[in-house]
């Protein structure tokens, strides 16, 4: 197990220790399923940063057609 030593607020300590009694686990396990349940999404929202990419792809000119080349593949296949 890798340790590491963090800083948290008075109030987060507060609910660890609560946390830890509540569940009879750990301050440390407590710690580490926090961390591996944390919803990244809400701080990092894929929606959002895939809709900002949407078409970021439409002006290229060096990129094949790929309709023609799907079109292509469907005669190729449906023979």
């Amino acid at each position: 197990m890798f340790e590491n030593h963090i800083s948290i607020s008075k109030s987060a300590q507060k609910r660890l220790t609560l946390l830890s009694s509540q569940l009879g686990k750990n301050e440390n396990e407590i710690a580490n399923l926090a961390i591996l349940n944390y919803n990244y999404e809400k701080e990092i929202p894929i929606r959002e940063l895939l809709k900002k990419a949407k078409g970021m792809w439409t002006d290229r000119i060096d990129l094949p057609d790929y309709n023609k080349i799907r079109k292509s593949w469907e005669r190729e296949f449906n023979d």
